[in-house]
């Protein structure tokens, strides 16, 4: 079984112990291809990404792990961008209708006085 000690955050120094085997031993290229696996988990992948990672998977440990660190890394920000939108579009549509509220009770309230005016003036007559 594959460890995987991939890094959450910037690459300060070469992740030389982020994917070892149970014996602690370097690992090996479907080790290497696991851990990519792992890293693009959810996403759909044609032939051709496939062939991409199994070429990916050649490249030495310390390599593929700092590219399994970019994914996890730019997937959890998208996650945490999209959070954010969709907090601004719920602040956005809630300020619309706070507005539109606001525009209605003014509307209400023009109608209102104007027909406390006029029935005034018709008391008067």
């Amino acid at each position: 079984m594959v460890k995987l000690n991939i890094p959450t955050g910037p690459v300060t120094e070469v992740p030389r112990d982020a994917i070892r085997d149970d014996a602690g031993e370097f690992a090996r290229k479907d080790d290497r291809e696991l851990a990519l696996y792992l890293a693009l988990e959810g996403l759909d992948l044609g032939p051709g990404d496939r062939e991409t990672l199994g070429w990916l998977a050649d490249w030495e440990m310390e390599t593929v792990a700092v590219i399994c660190s970019w994914i996890v890394r730019a997937r959890a920000q998208g996650a945490e961008q999209e959070v954010h939108v969709e907090r601004m579009a719920r602040e956005k549509v809630r300020r619309d209708i706070v507005a539109d509220t606001q525009k209605t009770l003014d509307d209400a309230r023009r109608e209102l006085d104007l027909a406390v005016q006029e029935a005034a003036e018709r008391a008067q007559d």
